[in-house]
């Protein structure tokens, strides 16, 4: 990420604020741009009176008195997404320079399980003197908050997860922790699972060293002792966060005696992972090219498909492409008992880093395979990926939200043979360059999110999610769902504008609100028009577009409904899944707004469902709230109850990180500007005093 700063010709810096209220004329008019790709230059510049306005060139150069300060700059690795766009924009908040964030440790957390946890855990490190990297405490303002990460990994000593059930499971903190591992930074997990490693991270965790959040002797302690939460992972007392802290240390400490030794940096270890599709092109700190030599494709397929493999392997081979397949050699066996050892997730550790492409052959056997799951999870945002579909397969939401494709070539009808070659040489070929059509569709969605966001500002803003077509609805319990969420302040109600569960909810809601002389709101997300026949679900007209929703607010974004999804998915923090029947559409968004660490409450309201699966789909919420909430066999009165709790505590978790962010924004914001006397009143030797318009110098 390229970064420009500002100074006056009297070598004074133009705040970020002062930044905010430029025009480009401001600053080029008159004035000499100076612009590098390699370094960053800093001038500092006297003008005399009379060379003032004169333009700069070999003339006058020597009328001037330069020093220049140079500063190497290394590139970082950058991914960017709309939860840049969910903090607050640069024009509510100065830009901080980001090179301000460095520090020792990156905590990285799933919000909606482990926030607290991770300010106290900052806490109890900086009171043993380490500087921690907190997103909540050190995001300045809205666009910088991905370069800010971005930078802050890159140059950390020490990335310190917090291994969660849900951890490597939502977009960004799969992201972090591949970009910390693709940076070889030195990391140390905080595992709160009871089994090790985590299911979604086996290999990249294969053999990694980690801390529980407590041990087993403790947890027996507890449990002697009568307690109740000695395993409930949302309850983590100071003691033990303590202890925590001081085995971090001791590692660290560790760590970095044997770095001295080794002669080596923990900060600027080159990765040996090759064509990583996070790195940024002249990215000094990893390999963005392929391999010396023939490039390497890697295939995935699962062990029941043998023949298939072999099959590909050979095709691929007559190309002349290395190849290598995860359904060949000593781990056939490994894989009928449960999935992979240690040794094997090594081996696949090692070839996929050296690999230029990963193809993945997604039969039914592969996408309900556990050692399969694990490879695209590796595999993703470090790779390019390349699926092929066989047997009808039905892609599951996880896998859509991982490859972030919407075109599969299906193996079964044979024309793999026609359209691999081109694509793989597309993707090999150094020479090759690929178009950004994906990066422009998420700046697009990016947008939409924003914009949404500023319309439905209010203290509680939760979407309803549920089916479209549903019997057996308890109207009793749906005026129940309208009574608990009337009750709370300043709340949105948000659906998707669907027939009947988000219609009788949100209807329901209203009348409540009507009732109750409250100002709360209604709003119904439609897209702007989709092009597949959605009568049956929602009011849409004959050339696609869609209906203004009869009571509400209607708001209209993306192209498609699976566009709509992806926007509200980001937009918003709380999703409630009401769950009428075994319905796919709803449970899909419900696991996008899992993906984007967002709250998912899932709430059945037909007793013909079992509920025994809600605790899969729920994320921010115990095992226990989502039991109690979801036992049908108890009153509706009681299961609102649970739900107003619930909420509760929801919003009490949102209301402290905003409260978090508010405060470091105050405690960061620079101070205001004091006004300085001209150079002229203190001797020097312009008397013309210095306006932004006479800018001189552009610092890179």
């Amino acid at each position: 990420m390229q970064e420009f700063h500002f100074v006056e010709q009297n070598g004074w810096p133009v705040s970020a604020k002062q930044e905010n209220s430029l025009s480009v004329l401001d600053v080029c008019k008159g004035s000499h741009v100076t612009i590098s790709t390699e370094r960053v230059l800093l001038t500092q510049t006297r003008v005399s009176p009379e060379t003032d306005n004169l333009p700069f060139n070999a003339s006058t150069t020597n009328k001037y008195q330069s020093t220049v300060t140079t500063i190497s700059r290394k590139r970082h690795l950058s991914f960017r997404s709309s939860k840049d766009l969910e903090r607050i924009s640069p024009a509510d908040s100065s830009v901080g320079d980001v090179t301000g964030s460095v520090k020792q440790i990156l905590i990285s957390y799933v919000r909606a399980e482990a926030a607290q946890h991770a300010l106290r855990l900052k806490q109890e490190l900086s009171a043993l003197g380490f500087t921690v990297y907190l997103d909540v405490h050190e995001i300045r303002s809205g666009l910088d908050w991905q370069d800010s990460l971005n930078y802050a990994v890159s140059n950390c000593e020490f990335f310190v997860p917090l291994v969660t059930p849900k951890y490597g499971e939502t977009q960004w903190t799969n992201r972090e922790v591949k970009l910390a591992d693709v940076l070889g930074k030195f990391i140390i997990p905080v595992n709160f699972l009871e089994n090790w490693p985590p299911k979604c991270l086996a290999i990249q965790f294969a053999t990694t060293q980690y801390i529980d959040w407590k041990t087993q002797t403790q947890i027996n302690a507890e449990l002697s002792e009568g307690s109740t939460t000695a395993t409930d992972i949302k309850v983590w007392d100071q003691r033990h966060i303590r202890l925590v802290a001081c085995k971090i240390k001791e590692l660290l400490n560790k760590a970095r005696e044997k770095a001295q030794l080794k002669k080596m940096s923990l900060v600027k270890r080159k990765t040996v992972v090759k064509s990583c599709t996070l790195v940024e092109e002249n990215n000094e700190q990893a390999s963005q090219c392929n391999r010396d030599g023939c490039p390497l494709v890697v295939i995935c397929v699962h062990i029941n498909q043998r023949e298939l493999g072999v099959e590909f392997a050979e095709f691929i081979r007559g190309m002349g492409y290395e190849v290598w397949c995860t359904n060949t050699g000593n781990s056939e066996h490994r894989l009928d008992c449960g999935g992979w050892g240690v040794q094997e997730r090594e081996t696949f550790q090692e070839k996929a880093d050296d690999a230029g492409v990963i193809i993945a052959v997604l039969s039914p056997d592969f996408i309900h395979s556990r050692t399969c799951q694990q490879q695209l999870y590796y595999c993703e945002q470090r790779k390019k990926v390349v699926p092929l579909l066989m047997e009808n397969v039905q892609i599951p939401s996880w896998l859509e939200l991982m490859l972030h494709s919407n075109t599969y070539t299906c193996v079964d009808k044979g024309d793999y043979q026609d359209h691999l070659p081109t694509l793989l040489q597309k993707l090999l070929d150094p020479k090759a360059r690929q178009s950004p059509n994906a990066e422009l569709d998420e700046a697009r969605i990016s947008y939409a999110v924003k914009q949404l966001n500023k319309l439905l500002r209010s203290s509680l803003c939760i979407y309803i999610c549920g089916p479209t077509v549903c019997d057996n609805i308890n109207t009793n319990t749906i005026k129940a769902l309208g009574q608990v969420l009337c009750k709370f302040d300043d709340v949105t109600v948000v659906t998707g504008g669907g027939y009947n569960t988000e219609y009788l909810v949100s209807h329901a809601f209203l009348q409540e609100t009507q009732k109750s002389l409250k100002s709360h709101r209604v709003w119904h997300v439609l897209p702007e028009r989709d092009r597949k026949d959605r009568t049956k679900d929602y009011p849409q007209n004959s050339d696609g577009t869609f209906q203004v929703i009869s009571f509400g607010q209607t708001y209209f974004c993306g192209n498609s409904l699976e566009e709509r999804d992806q926007i509200v998915s980001k937009a918003l923090d709380i999703c409630l899944l009401v769950i009428g029947d075994a319905d796919l559409k709803s449970v899909k968004l419900a696991q996008k707004f899992s993906w984007n660490d967002h709250y998912v409450i899932p709430f059945v309201v037909n007793k013909n469902v079992d509920s025994a699966f809600t605790w899969q789909l729920s994320q921010g919420i115990s095992t226990e709230d989502c039991q109690a909430l979801n036992d049908t066999e108890k009153t509706v009165e009681a299961r609102a109850s649970v739900l107003r709790d619930v909420l509760i505590r929801v919003q009490d978790n949102l209301e402290l990180e905003h409260r978090e962010e508010a405060s470091q924004e105050v405690e960061m914001s620079p101070p205001k500007k004091v006004p300085r006397e001209s150079p002229s009143k203190c001797g020097g030797t312009s008397s013309k005093k210095t306006t932004l318009k006479t800018v001189n110098t552009i610092i890179l």
